[in-house]
């Protein structure tokens, strides 16, 4: 009987973790290193745990997963494991940028204080397990220049940079406006760039008050619908397709309609047009300056049907603290990724699992509830509920949760996750 190891981690997130599978381990199962002071030979340092690996009672003739490190804890296979192949199961890093409006309304509202203070601590919670950037935008005068300030590092363990960053921010002392259409295209620029030292799934947490502005006026259905286009186009972008999550302050004058609009538009969703736009007079040349992409004279600028999306905005009143880290807490699990990459121990992409055998594996989902085996997820080659695996030319397999799995899986109460595989089937591909 062979060992499997467990992956856990933090109520959130789990990103960027390697486990280690070493396929045939014939002998011991993982044993956790004892910690400093407790003697014998290979004694090690490890220093205190955000997360923890374990160990679960031995399920079938299992590649056992030889060592994780995770939140400085350390597992390793014994002596005697057979060494000949390591598998990583590795989660896909999500990227957040966090984009707030900085216009005076904020203050006006008397939002921007204990919105700072819901989100930094929003941030204290997850920054050691998602990669995340930070920016505020606004813009005045009727030319509308944007005016995006950003940390200008995007990783993980960011919490001291964007601390720094966002709390001095004060009133600007005179009338700013919301150009938020210009200040999703900077921060998409800012992410496309980021993906090419760091892919991997990109996000964007929209926060404002207000209606969108051009800043030289205009209707706000015209604004609103420029809106929609930017982020269809940001989510249906070939090479790094951005989904946008839409956080809404109190502000009586903000429009729910268009909101939902936004939600739906920037998860890829159908959108309902609230109301025509095709009167709208030609976007003016500052503003289009901006956004090069568009056509300045065509109306409407979004893609519509006739039934709206199941997304809606997230609003939240800075005022309830509470209310508000639990809405974003919440909205931030669901960048968990659910796909995992299969590569070896040197990060090669070399591994795949032998086909038609594929359902001979295992995968466990560890709950609150449930932790010992877990939940466990079937293997369903039709991708919709359960696991399945990518397979794709030149590069490692995937395993990828689906459906209700994939749910579970981005469920807060989720603790960890197991694999196991035969180690005959998992297989190294020559070069």
């Amino acid at each position: 009987m062979r060992a499997l190891n467990v992956l856990t981690f933090p109520t959130l997130l789990v990103a960027g973790v390697t486990l280690a599978a070493t396929a045939c381990s014939a002998k011991t199962a993982p044993t956790r290193e004892p910690p400093a002071g407790s003697g014998g030979a290979g004694a090690s340092t490890t220093s205190p745990a955000t997360t923890a690996v374990t160990t679960s009672p031995s399920i079938g003739n299992q590649a056992a997963i030889a060592s994780a490190t995770i939140g400085g804890v350390t597992t390793t296979t014994g002596g005697d494991a057979c060494q000949a192949l390591e598998v990583s199961f590795t989660p896909q890093d999500p990227t957040v940028f966090i984009l707030v409006d900085r216009s005076t309304s904020m203050w006006d509202n008397m939002f921007w204080n204990p919105l700072r203070d819901g989100v930094l601590e929003v941030v204290s919670r997850v920054h050691q397990d998602v990669r995340l950037g930070f920016g505020t935008f606004t813009g005045q005068g009727n030319t509308c220049p944007l005016d995006l300030e950003e940390v200008g590092v995007i990783d993980k363990n960011n919490l001291a940079a964007i601390e720094a960053f966002y709390t001095p921010i004060m009133h600007p002392g005179v009338a700013t406006e919301t150009p938020t259409p210009a200040a999703l295209k900077k921060a998409q620029e800012l992410l496309k760039a980021d993906n090419l030292s760091s892919p991997g799934p990109k996000y964007i947490l929209l926060v404002t008050d207000g209606n969108p502005d051009y800043c030289d006026s205009g209707a706000v259905e015209c604004r609103a619908d420029v809106t929609v286009r930017i982020l269809q186009d940001l989510k249906a972008d070939p090479q790094v397709p951005i989904h946008t999550f839409v956080v809404a302050l109190p502000d009586p004058g903000i429009d729910q309609q268009w909101l939902t609009a936004f939600a739906n538009a920037g998860a890829g969703q159908p959108v309902a047009a609230p109301r025509e736009t095709e009167f709208c007079d030609d976007i003016v040349p500052a503003t289009a300056a901006l956004l090069p992409e568009l056509d300045a004279t065509v109306w409407p600028q979004g893609t519509y049907g006739a039934a709206m999306g199941p997304e809606k905005p997230y609003n939240v009143d800075p005022a309830q603290q509470d209310q508000l880290v639990s809405e974003i807490t919440g909205l931030l699990a669901g960048v968990k990724s659910c796909v995992f990459d299969l590569t070896n121990a040197a990060g090669e992409e070399v591994i795949s699992i032998q086909a038609g055998k594929e359902a001979e594996g295992t995968v466990f989902i560890k709950t609150s509830t449930n932790s010992d085996p877990g939940e466990a997820q079937a293997y369903d080659a039709a991708g919709l509920n359960g696991w399945k695996v990518n397979r794709i030319e030149g590069a490692a397999d995937q395993i990828e949760l689906v459906g209700s799995a994939c749910e579970l899986l981005r469920n807060p109460e989720t603790t960890g996750i197991e694999f196991g595989f035969p180690c005959e089937i998992i297989i190294e591909v020559p070069e």
